[in-house]
């Protein structure tokens, strides 16, 4: 047990922060949070504008970093739902595997474009909408570019007889 600093109330050790190896803050999280959010509230405008410059300042830094993350977040959606084509061609599946950059998802229904209206969710953020809502396999499939794009054009693949 250890006694804040701030509130004076009795409190296990992992209500404090650990610093280093053995040691904890003075100060219990809860106490720590709400000066923080203080702090915060109280400096906004400057903070704001520290980050907008911090984020000029490393522009291209930032994009590499989008661009990882889309690249795994798209992997893993890529993964869960199955990694290839599911595009029926007759008795065959499309099966489309080989580059992922040539997958992306469809709306089983084809109302794709209105749903992402409707949540304001375009290109990459869709993914992590996905993610969110724990892969939902019954309205959302995997096609590669050509199938997709057909789909949208024609209604079904001209391929699928």
């Amino acid at each position: 047990m250890k006694v804040c600093k701030t509130c004076k109330k009795e409190k296990i050790r992992s209500a404090f922060y650990l610093v280093g190896y053995r040691h904890y803050r003075l100060h219990c999280k809860e106490c720590v949070l709400k000066r923080r959010k203080k702090v915060y509230n109280e400096n906004k405008d400057k903070i704001s504008l520290k980050r907008r410059t911090h984020y000029k300042n490393n522009i291209e830094k930032f994009k590499i970093e989008r661009q990882k993350d889309t690249k795994k977040i798209k992997a893993l959606i890529i993964k869960e739902y199955g990694g290839k084509c599911v595009c029926k061609h007759g008795k065959k599946i499309c099966g489309e595997k080989r580059t992922p950059a040539f997958l992306t998802i469809d709306h089983i229904n084809g109302k794709g474009n209105e749903h992402r209206r409707k949540l304001k969710r375009y290109g990459s953020s869709m993914y992590y909408w996905l993610k969110q809502n724990n892969f939902p396999k019954d309205e959302f499939q995997l096609l590669c570019c050509n199938c997709n794009f057909a789909k949208s054009q024609y209604k079904k693949c001209p391929l699928s007889v």
